[in-house]
Formats: C-alpha cells, structure tokens, sequence
C-alpha cells in the first residue's frame, strides 16, 4: 500500500493522510487525522495520529488500532517485543507494554532545544529520538537524554534506524550512512545533496529495510 501525506499549510499543521491499494492509481482519505505522527519503523509497524492519540498497524495497514495517550504525540515507536514509546511536547517520554491500555511517565533530563520536529525509534535496549539537528539517546532506567554527536551541523531532515543498527540521515549537504548510533561512530557521505535543509517535518522521509 501507498501512504501520502498532504500538507494544507506551510507550517505543516493541519496534515492529512490518504492511503491507496492500487499502486497510486486512486488515493483515500484516512479520515480523523488529528496530530503530527506519520510513521513507518525499522519493523514495518505503521502509526497516524487520530484525536487523543494516535492508530498503528503491525500488519501493513490491514488493521489499525487505536490507542489513547495522556498527551498529544509528537512521535511513537514500537519495540521488537511489543513496547510502545510515545514523544508529547517537551520531550515528555512514556512507555505501555500493553498496547497502550495504561502509559508510564518515563520522562527524562533534556537540555536541549526540542524542536516540534521529533522521531522516536526503539531498537534493543535503547530508545533514539531526533530533533532539529539533535540526535538523543537514553534507556528505561536512565536519568537524562544522552547526546550523539554527529561530524555535520544542519537540520537533520530524515533519520531510519534498522534491526541490524544500520542508520540514515540527510542533511543539507548529503546522505549520510553509518553501522551504529554512537559518539565516535564512523559516518559515510553517501552522496552530496546541494541546497538548503528542509524544515517541513514531512519532507525527505526515508524508508529502508
């Protein structure tokens, strides 16, 4: 299935979210869209906002289904055994090991600036989350966000975290590819992609298995 997102406004708030079966040819509204979260993780799970939490599918879009959050969702990831983490405003983190019946304020130290732009993967024991040009680590029973330190500075426009910790990022000035999320990891510039970062949250997403 196909998945589009069409932004009614330059500022990306007032998104909305077709999905077609039939190779593009025709496109459907998913209707109740409420929220910023338009995600497929490293695992194949699908998730969208809806009003008071978001949807997500673990079967490609056959079923969805819909989960309740104590605060509006800025991104959600899935774990491989089933956990389920959820960003809110102001870097506010929780977890639900129950498909998000009850969530749990796992809410961390940050110090830096949380942009409204916010990806959340989950990959082993640790949880990722980018922001603006920031990229943050911590696990469940840390204290703080831990920082990643990256060799450029610009707006990271996309990031896909793997099973097999292979990552993915695009700035400004090209697409970047590493075997692990650390400081001190060794990055490869891909390619170099001229011009000016984009700022749109759902710009540049990219996809890989």
């Amino acid at each position: 299935d196909l998945y589009l997102v069409e932004n009614t406004d330059t500022n990306s708030f007032n998104p909305h979210l077709y999905k077609s079966v039939n190779n593009g040819s025709t496109f459907t509204e998913i209707t109740g869209v409420a929220g910023r979260v338009f995600q497929r993780d490293q695992y194949g799970n699908l998730f969208y906002s809806i009003t008071g939490g978001f949807a997500f599918s673990t079967d490609d879009g056959a079923n969805f289904t819909n989960v309740s959050t104590p605060d509006t969702v800025f991104s959600v990831a899935r774990s491989a055994e089933g956990t389920l983490y959820m960003l809110s405003d102001s870097v506010k983190l929780y977890f639900s090991t129950n498909n998000g019946t009850n969530w749990t304020d796992l809410s961390k130290k940050y110090s830096g600036n949380a942009w409204h732009e916010q990806h959340l993967w989950a990959l082993n024991d640790k949880i990722y989350f980018q922001t603006g040009s920031s990229l943050h680590f911590t696990t469940e029973n840390d204290t703080i966000w831990h920082v990643i330190t990256l060799p450029f500075t610009s707006i990271i426009t996309s990031l896909h975290v793997s099973p097999d910790l292979a990552s993915f990022c695009t700035s400004a000035y090209g697409f970047f590819t590493s075997n692990n999320l650390s400081n001190g990891a060794t990055w490869t510039n891909i390619r170099t992609v001229p011009g000016p970062a984009q700022v749109s949250i759902y710009n540049n997403y990219i996809a890989a298995t």
